[in-house]
C-alpha cells in the first residue's frame, strides 16, 4: 500500500499557483520621501502655543476639587507607603528569605485536607 502524503485533491480542479505583487522600490522610496516631507511641513505650521494649551487643558482636567475625605485616604495610604519603605530598606535578602518562607509556611496547600472533628 502506497500513501501519498500531504493534503487531499479534489478531482476535476486545476490548482493556480498564488503569486504575490511584488512592489517596486521606487515606490517605496517616493512614498517615504513624501511622508518625511509632510512631517516636516506640519511641524513648521504647528505654533509651540498650541502644544501649550494641550498640557494647560490636560493639567485642569487633572486638577479637580478632591473631597476631605479623598484628601484623608491619600494622606493615609502615603504614610503607609513610607512605613513599609522604611521597613523594607534595611532588610537583608536573609531576613526577606526568612520572611517569605514564613509566609509560605502559613499558607494551606490546595490537596491538604482541613481537619474536622477531633482525632
Amino acid at each position: 500500500m502506497d500513501f501519498v502524503g500531504g493534503s487531499l485533491k479534489l478531482k476535476n480542479v486545476k490548482k493556480k499557483p498564488l503569486k504575490k505583487k511584488k512592489k517596486s522600490s521606487k515606490k517605496l522610496g517616493e512614498k517615504a520621501e513624501q511622508h518625511l516631507a509632510a512631517e516636516e511641513e506640519d511641524s513648521k505650521k504647528a505654533n509651540p502655543s498650541d502644544y501649550q494649551m494641550l498640557r494647560v487643558s490636560d493639567f485642569k482636567e487633572e486638577e479637580r476639587d478632591s473631597t476631605e475625605a479623598e484628601r484623608q485616604f491619600e494622606a493615609i495610604q502615603e504614610k503607609r507607603l513610607l512605613e513599609k519603605a522604611k521597613k523594607e530598606r534595611f532588610k537583608t535578602h536573609k531576613d526577606r528569605v526568612d520572611d517569605y518562607n514564613r509566609l509560605l509556611e502559613n499558607q494551606s496547600e490546595h490537596f491538604e485536607m482541613p481537619k474536622i472533628g477531633p482525632g
